[in-house]
């Protein structure tokens, strides 16, 4: 069993992008700001997390990026709580994407650069992403315990409103 640092801090990056065919749209690059703000304004009141608007330089033209940081516990003392820690952030996240409208597609991205989709939002769990992260992509839980505090969730973003 390894110990991490007490003070471990985890990162989730939160990336909101216009939907592939509405890339150019103006309308669609308005919203995906609007999704941003909303959605920073949401996450700054839950508690134990600290959100900032990520620097121009990782954002790309049409995207909207902020950073969701959380603090993990002082008694934390197994790689498996940082994982938790992590989903759980990720989880927290996906809820607030789930409540906008505009959001079409959520995808999860590790920090090896692999992905998954989530189809069903309403219901992501931190123990039920890892269990979806562990089925599409055997060992890659095994991989983060070793160390990786890291994710991003790309919500993509579209003008149109979900029924």
């Amino acid at each position: 069993m390894s110990v991490p640092n007490p003070n471990q801090t985890l990162l989730l990056e939160l990336e909101f992008v216009p939907i592939e065919k509405e890339d150019d749209d103006l309308e669609t690059l308005g919203a995906v700001r609007k999704v941003g703000r909303t959605v920073q304004q949401e996450l700054t009141a839950l508690e134990g997390y600290t959100i900032s608007s990520g620097s121009a330089e990782e954002s790309t033209r049409g995207a909207d990026f902020l950073l969701f940081i959380a603090q993990t516990a002082q008694n934390a003392i197994e790689n498996k709580e940082l994982l938790l820690g992590l989903f759980g952030s990720a989880t927290a996240a996906i809820n607030v994407l789930g409540k906008q409208g505009r959001i079409k597609k959520v995808e999860l991205v590790l920090g090896d650069g692999k992905t998954l989709t989530l189809e069903d939002t309403d219901k992501a769990t931190a123990q039920s992403l890892m269990e979806q992260v562990e089925a599409k992509h055997p060992g890659t839980l095994d991989q983060l315990k070793s160390g990786s505090t890291k994710m991003r969730v790309k919500g993509k973003v579209s003008k149109q409103s979900k029924k």
